[in-house]
């Protein structure tokens, strides 16, 4: 399989970089020629090496960005066609119980659509949802950290991969529901 481009070019630690190489050789790919029917061949880069603090953090801790030890994803590309976090994610629990506060027919939270059943685990999944969805999950069995779109609204637009030292085990937000998996 061909070379995975990452554009921007992103800065990291040759750590993380040996973890990218394996997941998107054995997991990404895979679940790109599963539900796209085509590999990835280029990544989006958001962020990788940025000296800064955690976002959100009330401690002065640095984030895996200042080590070159994270990577955002905020986007693949097949075919010339842009698979975006963002655009493509679908709603969130968020954007559900936004809706449902809203009352029935009404249009609001983070998607401008209404939602008929709100206890609806999955909306109508699209090829696009369900192939960041799988992805994000499989970013979980490689990566030490791997907030999810339902953490909070700075993680909302890209997939945050990380290898931070873990005490005890990996972090892995799940996004189906906001049960958090441990290794």
């Amino acid at each position: 399989m061909e070379a995975v481009e990452i554009v921007p070019p992103a800065l990291v630690n040759c750590r993380i970089a040996a973890k990218l190489s394996e997941w998107v050789e054995q997991k990404l790919q895979p679940i790109a020629m599963e539900v796209l029917e085509a590999p990835v061949v280029r990544i989006v880069n958001a962020s990788a090496y940025t000296c800064r603090q955690r976002v959100g953090s009330s401690k002065d801790r640095l984030s895996e960005h200042s080590f070159a030890n994270a990577l955002d994803v905020s986007a693949f590309v097949k075919d010339g066609r842009t698979i975006d976090v963002l655009t493509h994610w679908g709603a969130t629990g968020g954007d559900r119980r936004a809706q449902a506060s809203l009352g029935a027919g009404a249009i609001g939270g983070g998607l401008a659509q209404p939602l008929s059943d709100v206890g609806q685990e999955e909306m109508a999944l699209t090829r696009e949802n369900i192939f960041l969805r799988r992805t994000h999950e499989a970013a979980c069995g490689t990566f030490s950290t791997v907030p999810g779109q339902e953490a909070n609204e700075a993680h909302r637009n890209h997939l945050h991969l990380d290898l931070a030292p873990r005490r005890r085990n990996p972090f892995c937000e799940l996004t189906t529901s906001n049960a958090r998996r441990t290794g």
